[in-house]
């Protein structure tokens, strides 16, 4: 296969899925990444509570910012080209992802990966997180880059090949938890090179040692005081332990619902491969790499809050186990059975995509369009809303009035404590009295359909009259509805 051809299709495919994945999925897919770069590159834009107490890094946002400042500096900033810029980028990241995963597994397999590269293109999860700005998305091409660069074979373990652990490290820097991924591979590759062992450790501790601090040096340049990223994402994640007001799951969470969503289609080949695995009779990739995996979520699964993107960074572990069953399993069955299967994971993989990238949570950000293209001289924006239910001004990418129901954490240790959404639900009609300045023309409020008999009597009152109401799930939950519905005076 020529490498530019192979490159190119890849990056047609990512390329794609920034047009046709259009719903939303998670709040940090903006808020920890092209919000911080908008604000970075054009001077506005909201930080969260992680942004001032030094929990995440400004790796990937800078990054991301790249995209920002070529445009800002060409004034092409339109607000189409904002929102797509950073997912392009992203999307071209990830076909590089995909273009080392198939170069590794094919060195590894005499060349052979018709079967790898099939369970690239059609992995619905990765077809619609891909080119999403997620900070995991990065991650996962960061491991998979360290993963074809790892000295698998004896003999390049033996040599001092470090290239792989830059990788690691700008990992781990990114987010700390890439660590416990990292630490069987890592402890494998030592164990290997122990009659060199002095100079792996040496060579482990001086790439550490640089990209921790470049990192630091990024991250102090702009938060404008030295700060140790990695220190304050473990303080508040594990000390304090402030994912848990996010929400909490039991211990087998991963097992019965992450790796089956993550895998969709893909689930059986990939349960076939990591018992082949287990059953071969020495160590080989497979089962160094279902060893990863399955360390990887126990120690994940102790975390109560959890994520299915969290499993985002194994994802080239599953596509190269899932691989390998495949491979071997397509010389013995019949060319039949062949076409069955690939049609089968084709059709239910596709049915996963189109569901989830067209359909399910899509009104959150069509409101976005659609208040992108009002007149923004008069405009004061009004979210009565889950708090981060939107993207912000990463997607106006003007400087109207925005008021936004908020969710931060409480660093005092009050039992008692509640975010101002909390508060908000209790009573939304006190509440809006209560914040409601006659003096102060809001212009657009926005809610879900499910919200409107809870304050209707707050906007007829005002003369609030209902402008657009945009689909956005068939499966309301809690304070989530149907429709996201657009009232203006």
């Amino acid at each position: 296969m020529n490498p530019w051809l192979v490159l190119l299709f890849f990056m047609s495919v990512r390329l794609s899925m920034v047009y046709i994945v259009q719903t939303w999925f998670v709040p940090d897919e903006y808020w920890q990444t092209v919000e911080v770069a908008h604000k970075m590159v054009f001077g506005y834009g909201h930080l969260t509570w992680e942004w001032a107490r030094g929990v995440r890094s400004y790796i990937y946002p800078a990054f991301l910012a790249t995209v920002f400042s070529v445009l800002k500096y060409f004034d092409l900033d339109s607000v189409s080209a904002v929102v797509y810029g950073p997912r392009i980028l992203q999307a071209v990241t990830s076909a590089v992802g995909d273009y080392c995963f198939l170069r590794w597994y094919r060195s590894q397999n005499s060349g052979q990966g018709l079967w790898a590269l099939f369970a690239l293109i059609t992995n619905w999860f990765w077809l619609y997180c891909g080119s999403r700005t997620l900070i995991n998305a990065f991650e996962a091409t960061l491991n998979t880059v360290a993963l074809h660069l790892f000295p698998w074979n004896q003999s390049k373990i033996h040599k001092t090949s470090v290239s792989f652990l830059w990788f690691v490290a700008i990992a781990c820097m990114v987010r700390p938890t890439a660590v416990i991924i990292w630490l069987p591979l890592c402890i494998y590759h030592c164990v290997l090179s122990f009659h060199r062992m002095m100079v792996v450790v040496k060579n482990y501790v001086l790439v550490g040692l640089v990209v921790a601090a470049a990192a630091t040096v990024l991250d102090t340049y702009f938060y404008g005081k030295i700060t140790f990223t990695a220190l304050g994402f473990l303080q508040a994640n594990i000390m304090n332990d402030i994912s848990v007001f996010y929400g909490t799951h039991p211990l087998y969470w991963y097992i019965n619902v992450g790796i089956p969503v993550v895998l969709g289609g893909h689930l059986v080949p990939f349960l076939l491969g990591a018992v082949k695995a287990l059953t071969y009779d020495r160590i080989n990739i497979e089962k160094i790499l279902l060893f990863a995996i399955l360390w990887t979520v126990a120690v994940l699964s102790l975390v109560p809050h959890k994520e299915v993107r969290f499993l985002l960074p194994l994802f080239p572990m599953f596509v190269y186990i899932e691989s390998s069953w495949l491979s071997c399993w397509s010389r013995k069955a019949h060319k039949l059975m062949l076409w069955i299967v690939a049609v089968g994971m084709v059709v239910a993989n596709g049915v996963l995509l189109v569901y989830f990238g067209l359909v399910h949570q899509r009104g959150t950000l069509d409101v976005m369009k659609l208040l992108a293209d009002t007149n923004s001289r008069h405009t004061n924006v009004v979210f009565l809303m889950p708090c981060h239910s939107t993207p912000l001004y990463s997607h106006l990418h003007t400087r109207i009035q925005v008021r936004f129901l908020t969710c931060e954490p409480d660093f005092t240790g009050n039992p008692y404590y509640q975010d101002e959404a909390d508060i908000f639900y209790a009573d939304p009609e006190k509440w809006l009295l209560q914040h409601y300045f006659s003096n102060v023309t809001v212009s657009h409020i926005i809610i879900f359909d499910s919200l409107y008999p809870k304050i209707k009597n707050f906007l007829n009152e005002y003369n609030y009259k209902l402008n657009n109401s945009l689909f956005h799930t068939f499966h309301p939950d809690g304070r989530v509805g149907k429709y996201v519905e657009v009232y203006t005076q």
